[in-house]
This record gives structure tokens, C-alpha cells and sequence, in this order.
């Protein structure tokens, strides 16, 4: 997007680290990734999260899988609690401005914004997040047959990190920008699988039919840039 130069740009010096470490094992390029902090200080929560990422087990999916699965159907937090915790664990420059985010009259005058748009942008964030979720379902259901090699699994993995921490973080206004970056590790594993490793013939039928989903979000998208 062409708004927020700041927070695209370390967005991409993000995915650049990450993608370069799940898709050809460069752990030197992690660099890249810690640099991003000092395009926008957000990322410092992307890169503590990518940090834990690591140290993590990457044997047992299913654990993976439900937390992933809670985060999604957890759809109201406690902002005031969630924001005294975030504040007490950042350094005193970054808790001023994550403050401000959290501020409770901020969260009203967003969520109104949000109410006053048009039902159709509500439709297409409903239709993305529906692909997406029955494409997980189905990589629950085959993770035998889909994930065998680690080098799959560890990139799943990340998604279903991520994507369980920001599923949750993004009832913080401003925090759901961080959901682009999940998207992003998602459909870069999606491609992976259909077109470089074409190892389930049932994916790639399962894709074509429910990609009818995206057609509404990827006209959206366009229309927006």
C-alpha cells in the first residue's frame, strides 16, 4: 500500500529476513528483520515474536494448529489489561506511543469509523479470512501428507505463530495492519506448495474452487491502490 511509507517499508525489510531464513535457511539475512525496528518502532513486537519463533519446537503441529484456532475465535479483549501489560513490558519510549494506540477514546473513534463503512469492505475481510481458514483446515486434516519435509513445516509454523498473536493483538486498532505480514507468509506457503512442490493433487482442486473467494478482496485491493 502507498499510505504509511514507514510502516510497508520495514514491513517488507521484515519479510525480506524472514523469507530469506524459511525459503533458503539464510540465517544470516535475520539481520534484515531486526533492521526493520529502525524503520518503524512496531516492529519491535514482530521481531521479539520471529525471535521466540526460533527458539520453539517445530516437531508437533497440533499444538500449533489449536492455538492458532483459539486466536480466531477470540474475538473481544480487555484493551485496558492488555494495554497496562504491553506498557509495563516495553522500554519507556515505545510504551508513550503504544499508549496512545491502546487509549481507550482511540478504540471508540475507530471502531465507529469502522461501523460507518461500507458493508461491502466488511464482506471482502470476511471472504479472505473464510479462504483462509478452510485452506487451514485442510492443511490441519492432510499435515501427514503436506508436511513431512521440516522445511515445509517450520514455515507453516511461523504463519500459525504469527497468525495466533495478531489474530489476537488486532482488536488494538493499528495492530491489525500486522495481520498483512501473516498474509503474507501465508499465501508465499500456499504458492510454495501448488507450484514448486506439487506434492497433493486434492490442494491444488480444492484452491481452484474456493479462490472464488479472493476475487471480491483482490478487486478491493485494487481499488485501493
Amino acid at each position: 500500500e502507498i499510505n504509511g511509507v514507514r510502516m510497508w517499508t520495514a514491513m517488507h525489510v521484515f519479510t525480506y529476513g524472514v523469507f530469506s531464513f524459511l525459503f533458503r535457511n539464510d540465517t544470516k539475512k535475520i539481520y534484515w528483520s531486526i533492521v526493520s525496528v529502525f524503520i518503524h518502532f512496531s516492529f519491535i513486537i514482530p521481531v521479539f515474536i520471529l525471535l521466540i519463533y526460533m527458539i520453539l519446537p517445530k516437531q508437533k503441529l497440533g499444538f500449533y494448529f489449536v492455538i492458532y484456532s483459539v486466536s480466531v475465535l477470540f474475538s473481544e479483549l480487555d484493551i485496558q489489561s492488555l494495554k497496562d501489560s504491553v506498557i509495563n513490558f516495553l522500554p519507556h519510549q515505545l510504551s508513550v506511543k503504544a499508549g496512545e494506540y491502546m487509549n481507550e477514546e482511540y478504540v471508540e473513534v475507530v471502531a465507529e469509523n469502522n461501523a460507518s463503512l461500507s458493508k461491502y469492505i466488511h464482506i471482502t475481510s470476511l471472504l479472505s479470512n473464510y479462504f483462509k481458514l478452510i485452506v487451514i483446515v485442510y492443511l490441519w486434516i492432510k499435515n501427514r501428507t503436506l508436511f513431512v519435509s521440516e522445511e515445509y513445516k517450520k514455515i507453516l509454523i511461523f504463519y500459525l505463530v504469527f497468525g495466533a498473536v495478531f489474530e489476537f493483538l488486532s482488536a488494538i486498532p493499528s495492530f491489525g495492519r500486522f495481520l498483512i505480514l501473516c498474509n503474507l507468509s501465508f499465501f508465499a506457503l500456499l504458492l510454495f506448495l501448488l507450484f514448486k512442490f506439487p506434492i497433493d493433487n486434492k490442494l491444488n482442486t480444492l484452491i481452484k474452487y474456493v479462490s472464488i473467494l479472493l476475487i471480491l478482496p483482490i478487486l478491493f485491493r485494487l481499488r485501493i491502490g
